[in-house]
């Protein structure tokens, strides 16, 4: 049957990943706050178990706009964290970038969008020159100069796919 995994109704599964993630989320959340006193810290856990729970839904149902949003999410939660861990918050919109490449790679590769590929590499070059920026290595004119040209290109490709 091609509604279940294991016989085991997709939906179902679906549920089960659903009230979880949510039970995770409240309990993280509020272990987050009265353990270490972080009032920001349950928006990225909220991002990282829904973007878990998107990527099950993606999985289960192949569904493109899941897997790209779900690894999304997942990813910001998940370089929030890690830009937390190393004291490196100053470069979290970097990671931010990076995330939104990551994310439009894995869903060229799981469903073959060429859009995706095309956003993957533009904003993966925005995330570089943004690194490059924010540690002070080329200057506000170089930076916008290179991201004007980026954004064009990204422009000239999207009118162009077939």
């Amino acid at each position: 049957m091609k509604g279940r995994v294991l016989n085991i109704k997709k939906t179902t599964i679906l549920r089960l990943s659903f009230v979880l993630n949510t039970l995770l989320v409240c309990i993280l959340s509020t272990l987050s706050f009265a353990l270490k006193r972080e009032n920001d810290d349950y928006f990225f856990i909220f991002c990282l178990l829904s973007g878990l729970h998107f990527i099950i839904k993606s999985a289960l149902f192949r569904l493109d706009s899941s897997c790209y949003f779900g690894s999304l999410l997942f990813f910001v939660g998940a370089f929030y964290f890690y830009c937390h861990a190393f004291s490196i918050d100053y470069l979290y919109i970097v990671f931010v970038l990076l995330a939104f490449s990551i994310s439009s790679m894995v869903t060229h590769c799981f469903f073959d969008r060429k859009i995706h590929l095309t956003m993957a590499i533009s904003l993966f070059f925005a995330s570089i020159f943004t690194f490059l920026f924010k540690t002070n290595l080329i200057s506000l004119a170089l930076f916008l100069a290179i991201i004007g040209v980026d954004v064009l290109l990204l422009i000239i490709r999207i009118f162009t796919v077939k």
